[in-house]
């Protein structure tokens, strides 16, 4: 009915119930900082126009 909320464990639990895989968080959580990133200077870009049009110039 809804979208997943998690995803399918891609390696085998390691014995104590963690299926997580540490490098695949990390290379997701690093592209979801650049998109962030690059969404904060995109927006700057916009609003530094943006006043440069209200001053005239």
């Amino acid at each position: 009915m809804g979208e997943k909320k998690y995803r399918v464990p891609s390696q085998p639990d390691t014995g104590d119930g963690n299926t997580v895989d540490a490098q695949l968080e990390k290379n997701l959580f690093m592209q979801n900082a650049l998109e962030y990133q690059a969404s904060l200077d995109f927006l700057g870009a916009k609003f530094k126009n943006m006043k440069k049009a209200l001053n005239g110039k």
